[in-house]
């Protein structure tokens, strides 16, 4: 029996139904988050693309990877702990990096993503990179 996650193949299949979601959401205004594996470096990452309007705003993996019973998911994936980089994915290239937050441009004091002590203040002082409806922001550590 073949386990689920093992290869090219997978990642390669999850690129391209990521593609038609795109292709699908292009005009729609809302903020998306899906599960889909990412190969980096010969290392399998479990990660959320983070999309709007058909664009790939970034790409958080997980870094707290379940090792026990039936949760294992350290027999195909990879801690995306510290990985800060940047991949080429439906030709989009963007960021794959574990520290993401993205904020709304139309509520400022609105932000998605694993910092949760993050105030508005903070968001409005980074200067963002101006996307359509939401922007990506890396705090630094």
């Amino acid at each position: 029996m073949r386990t689920p996650l093992h290869g090219k193949q997978e990642a390669s299949v999850a690129e391209r139904a990521l593609a038609r979601i795109l292709e699908e959401t292009r005009g729609l205004d809302m903020l998306t988050a899906l599960g889909l594996p990412v190969r980096y470096n010969n290392k399998l990452y479990n990660c959320a693309a983070v999309i709007q309007e058909g664009k790939i705003l970034g790409l958080v993996p997980k870094t707290y990877i379940p090792s026990y019973g039936e949760f294992y998911e350290g027999r195909w994936f990879a801690s995306g702990k510290g990985l800060d980089t940047s991949v080429t994915l439906c030709e989009q290239y963007r960021e794959l990096c574990h520290s993401m937050i993205f904020s709304c441009e139309a509520v400022p004091a609105l932000a998605v993503g694993d910092r949760v002590a993050i105030t508005a203040a903070a968001v409005q002082e980074t200067e963002p990179a101006r996307l359509t409806g939401v922007t990506e922001i890396t705090p630094a550590e």
